[in-house]
């Protein structure tokens, strides 16, 4: 898998946790008590993704060959 298309795909990933992640938080927040059971594990899910799409951007080291 290319540089081009990691990026593309941790944009996508991180733009979908962002969406859910503020839906859920707007559905939990008219029940009280769904948003401790919510709220929990979408920050796991957001922090994960965020950090998967942090890592697609970096850019790797100059003259490497591309794995597959």
């Amino acid at each position: 898998m290319d540089a081009a298309t990691r990026k593309v795909m941790a944009l996508i990933a991180a733009s979908l946790v962002t969406v859910i992640d503020v839906a859920s938080y707007v559905y939990a927040r008219q029940k009280p008590g769904v948003f401790a059971v919510i709220a929990g594990p979408m920050a796991l899910v957001t922090v994960v993704v965020l950090v998967f799409a942090w890592r697609a951007m970096k850019p790797g080291p100059q003259g490497a060959p591309e794995q597959e």
